[in-house]
């Protein structure tokens, strides 16, 4: 391995807790800092140094709200004059930040990778499509064709990228996460024994998660009179939105339903515990870190076809259903209310099982650093990088 080998990633911000990259790219940055040297520039609205290895740079006033810095450029410039070996990966696209590593490469001759982070998704091209049109042909289509790899998070994203063309080698490396210490933390006696069902929405708020097809579905389903059923949507989002959704639930009289405001830290963790089941019917999703969290914390999940989670139902910790109002309706009275509190526990169990076996840090990490290796280096393919 190369002993000049150094990494440097970007993502426009980590500002938002909630964000699935916030969490997973500042991980993969910690972890690989592990094995190898990395570092983290990312823009905020003031300048600060998190550690040796993660620095926010302060957004230009001039450039408001478009993720630039001219003192990023300055210092990627200068991490570059010192070792041209840096590979610069690139988290994300569409954004100023996102088209310097193209500007980069040509001045240094240096490696970039792109990690899309569901930005080239067929949901994610029709949002604000003239606009993503002009800069794709403007400077985003070079940036994607001159990237010497990609790095797709799943399956499904990878197969995003082949749909536009992009013949470069993908690796296929999914997020990770922290094995938690707290898993359900109720007497499984005790826990079979309540009639109150509790579904959480922990996401952010926003047309491409299926809220709308949810709630509807939510006031068809023929619930049981033994049992209630509680919705507890939590999540961040614009107010004109939230507003219609709630619009919805009052106008079609569907009650048991509520919208929140997002939970953060040990709040969040503990609602996850405690509820029962935790969905995500999103219309695209290139990971769904909220999906994992669930898993993580011993609750099973209900995904939309649309993501790439189709191994929860094999690994029995979860159901997958269309992102339509019908298929939901259908899959909460053919299923989901036919489960007893017990089985809902036990697949629990599962996905912390699941979660652990296949999504600690440490092994992901580990072969990022490979696919970096492997970009700089060469030597035989490892066997999660295509062609």
């Amino acid at each position: 391995m190369s002993e000049k080998l150094e990494v440097l990633q970007l993502i426009p911000s980590i500002d938002e807790e909630a964000s699935g990259p916030s969490y997973s790219v500042t991980k993969l940055n910690e972890n690989v800092s592990k094995i190898y040297k990395s570092k983290l520039f990312t823009i905020s609205n003031k300048e600060e140094i998190i550690n040796d290895n993660i620095s926010k740079f302060k957004e230009s006033q001039i450039f408001y709200k478009l993720s630039f810095s001219f003192k990023l450029i300055q210092s990627i410039s200068s991490e570059l004059k010192k070792n041209k070996d840096i590979i610069l990966h690139n988290h994300s696209l569409w954004l100023p930040l996102n088209y310097l590593p193209f500007f980069f490469n040509k001045i240094f001759k240096c490696y970039y990778i792109i990690s899309p982070r569901g930005t080239l998704s067929s949901w994610s091209l029709k949002n604000s499509r003239f606009k993503k049109n002009f800069f794709w042909f403007l400077i985003q289509k070079r940036v994607l064709k001159n990237a010497i790899a990609f790095h797709a998070t799943s399956d499904l994203e990878l197969q995003e990228i082949r749909k536009l063309g992009f013949k470069q080698p993908i690796a296929v490396i999914p997020n990770g996460i922290d094995p938690h210490r707290s898993i359900k933390n109720k007497n499984k006696n005790y826990y079979s024994l309540s009639k109150e069902f509790s579904v959480i929405f922990l996401s952010r708020i926003h047309e491409k998660k299926g809220l709308e097809n949810l709630i509807e579905a939510w006031g068809e389903i023929n619930f049981p009179e033994t049992s209630i059923w509680n919705l507890k949507i939590f999540g961040k989002g614009n107010d004109k939105y939230i507003n219609f959704l709630k619009d919805i639930c009052i106008s079609k009289n569907i009650r048991n339903i509520s919208i929140n405001a997002p939970l953060y830290g040990e709040k969040k963790i503990s609602e996850y515990i405690n509820s029962d089941i935790f969905i995500l019917n999103s219309f695209s999703e290139n990971f769904g870190q909220s999906v994992l969290e669930s898993l993580n914390l011993g609750t099973p999940v209900i995904v939309s076809d649309q993501m790439p989670w189709k191994d929860v139902e094999l690994m029995n910790c979860g159901w997958v259903v269309k992102n339509d109002i019908k298929s939901i309706v259908k899959l909460f009275e053919t299923k989901i209310l036919r489960t007893d509190k017990n089985t809902l526990y036990n697949m629990g169990l599962n996905g912390i099982n699941y979660s652990k076996s296949h999504y600690g840090w440490k092994e992901l990490s580990t072969r990022m650093f490979q696919f970096y290796d492997w970009i700089k280096n060469g030597g035989e393919r490892p066997p999660f990088i295509y062609d």
